[in-house]
């Protein structure tokens, strides 16, 4: 778990001087207009539940590998990664995320960590919802 946590803040900090580096005044071509203004807050919030997604999608298939995780466990685990991605995407076409919406994106990545590393065999995507009652 400490591991876990240090690569985290790790990834958060690096995540954090490459938004300043964006930041930074560009010369030359203006960036690309977004259909909503997104702050940078939630700019940094995507960044951290894309990696995170993709660290899910590598243990789900060291899990599978080691047998862990049957097939059908596996996809389940996929299909609810993508999910918590694709909520993420709306969230930024939206323009906006309260607290709560990120705490609840955390939250359900926080379930998912769990159940995949522990091979958790009665996981169900419905169970995220069902424990978080933001979600």
């Amino acid at each position: 778990m400490k591991k876990t946590s240090l690569a985290l803040c790790t990834l958060t900090l690096a995540v954090a001087a490459l938004g300043s580096a964006q930041a930074a005044p560009h010369h030359g071509a203006p960036p690309p207009a977004e259909p909503h203004p997104v702050s940078a807050s939630m700019r940094l919030h995507d960044r951290v539940v894309e990696a995170r997604a993709a660290q899910q999608r590598r243990w789900i298939t060291a899990e599978a590998r080691q047998h862990r995780l049957d097939a059908e466990q596996a996809l389940s685990l996929r299909q609810a990664v993508t999910k918590i991605e694709r909520d993420q995407l709306a969230l930024r076409r939206q323009g906006h995320e309260s607290l709560t919406q990120a705490l609840a994106t955390s939250h359900r990545q926080d379930i998912l960590d769990w159940a995949i590393r522990s091979a958790h065999v009665d996981f169900e995507p419905q169970q995220i919802a069902a424990l978080d009652t933001t979600a």
